[in-house]
């Protein structure tokens, strides 16, 4: 009876060990930012994309770590109408138009690659 408790709780530490670590949300650099003195990490575990009938939209939060270690939190969300280009809007704007991405966004960018999203670079934006 001994050993099978000894194996059980084993067996359980284990389970629970594996389970954690692969489950483990990761916050990864995607940019250095040097005009506004930050390093742009992507909280992976908040990235979420909805694919419906009218295009495709994701958000996610970022960690934008200052160099005197102050960490401001951005939430973004991006977002496709079927004919438009990729646009999108972050906590920090206020209210107005969503702004077209750039190409070299990398946000975006890390956030396409992460989704396995196809998109293309034309003269007017990223489609």
């Amino acid at each position: 009876m001994k050993k099978l408790s000894i194996f059980a709780a084993l067996v359980l530490s284990i389970t629970v060990c594996l389970t954690t670590h692969l489950c483990e949300a990761k916050d990864v650099w995607v940019a250095r930012w040097e005009e506004e003195q930050v390093d742009v990490y992507v909280m992976d575990d908040t990235l979420a994309g909805n694919v419906s009938e009218n295009g495709r939209s994701f958000h996610l939060c970022t960690k934008n770590v200052r160099d005197d270690g102050r960490i401001d939190r951005i939430f973004w969300r991006f977002s496709k109408r079927k004919t438009d280009i990729w646009r999108y809007e972050t906590s920090r704007m206020h209210c107005g138009p969503t702004t077209p991405v750039s190409p070299d966004n990398p946000v975006f960018t890390f956030c396409m690659n992460a989704l396995q999203w196809p998109y293309t670079v034309g003269e007017a934006g990223c489609y």
